[in-house]
């Protein structure tokens, strides 16, 4: 999914077709210091980021592509061919994606299941277009996963076009079983 930004979004994060990446990642385990009330659940984080899409739009794409650390058009780390081959980030550790994911063994357990939804809300009281991304997030622990994620890249050149102005926390109860009422394990 390409953002406002013409960017490829979240290509690093957790593919929710891989079991065991979900596990590592995305459902609380029984010994993951978790609540046992939330063993098989997930965190939900949501939040909503203001981009300064035509502010970026003025910005040549050869800094663009700098500042994020990837070809716009095809969507590949720079000097990698392909979206999710792995990206050499010591060419430029302050680019957004090797702050948001430095791709280090201390990243095992903590990585999101993440998805962007573009959105558009007319013009804001200075006339400014009011658009951006709506970001949901899953993962097995908050402080772990979009908490560390957020705090990662604060500080990088990104955030002069793009502000977080909303968003929640929340938790998502497991599938209930046969004969279960959702959430019941919740009661107990």
């Amino acid at each position: 999914m390409r953002n406002l930004l013409g960017f490829e979004d979240g290509t690093p994060h957790v593919d929710g077709s891989d079991t065991s990446a979900m596990e590592a990642n995305v459902w609380v385990g029984a010994n993951s210091g978790q609540p046992d009330w939330a063993v098989s659940g997930t965190y939900q984080a949501i939040r909503t980021i203001r981009m300064t899409a035509e502010f970026w739009d003025r910005t040549r794409l050869n800094e663009q592509e700098s500042m994020i650390r990837g070809h716009r058009a095809a969507g590949a780390p720079l000097g990698i061919q392909y979206e999710t081959d792995t990206p050499d980030l010591s060419a430029n550790p302050d680019s957004h994606i090797a702050r948001a994911n430095p791709r280090t063994s201390a990243m095992t357990g903590r990585l999101l299941l993440h998805r962007g939804f573009n959105y558009a809300n007319g013009f804001d009281q200075n006339d400014q277009l009011n658009k951006g991304l709506l970001l949901l997030c899953y993962q097995r622990c908050f402080e772990d996963g979009f908490i560390a994620t957020q705090h990662r890249p604060d500080g990088e050149v990104l955030e002069e076009y793009s502000r977080p102005v909303g968003g929640g926390f929340f938790f998502v109860p497991s599938a209930p079983t046969r004969g279960e009422i959702l959430s019941e394990p919740l009661d107990a």
